[in-house]
């Protein structure tokens, strides 16, 4: 999916929190995207060097990520907050596999972030375009983490936000 360039969002508006998704380039999978979703819907496709910001409404969200395989992050957002989405990507069976992983408030690399890499956001259209596409699977994927079959994924916590 084509992503367009955006300017980066330095201020949380106070009745919302803003979620930024991001995936410094590494070498290995940088050719490869990173479809990122906030439950059934879908926020734009990750790629290296870049970043995703989301605003949305505080409460229970539950963040996906999927490239040959699906990752998981649950949380309860506060109002005001910003909280930060670390994609990584490893060898997989076919072409490469997904981690999300939560960066801490303290974490040293956000600055760094937030300078070097190119925030992003994909158009209304295309949005709706790849959630009208992937419905079967993002609702087989949330299906799985509603159930309960999926044990390991990432919790996002009041402590980790900024």
């Amino acid at each position: 999916m084509k992503m367009q360039n955006t300017k980066l969002v330095n201020t949380v508006k106070p009745d919302f929190a803003l979620v930024t998704f991001v995936r410094p380039a590494v070498f290995f999978g940088d050719g490869l995207d990173i479809d990122v979703w906030d439950g059934e819907h879908f926020v734009g496709s990750l790629g290296a060097g870049k970043l995703i910001q989301h605003e949305v409404e505080p409460g229970e969200h539950l963040f996906l990520a999927n490239s040959e395989n699906w990752s998981y992050v649950s949380g309860n957002l506060i109002a005001g907050k910003h909280y930060f989405i670390k994609a990584n990507l490893f060898p997989g069976v076919l072409y490469g596999r997904v981690a999300l992983g939560v960066a801490q408030n303290t974490d040293p690399r956000i600055q760094e972030w937030q300078k070097k890499l190119k925030p992003t956001h994909a158009s209304d259209k295309d949005k709706l375009d790849m959630e009208a596409k992937k419905r079967k699977e993002i609702d087989a994927a949330l299906q799985e983490f509603k159930t309960g079959n999926i044990s390991t994924f990432a919790k996002l916590q009041a402590e980790n936000a900024l």
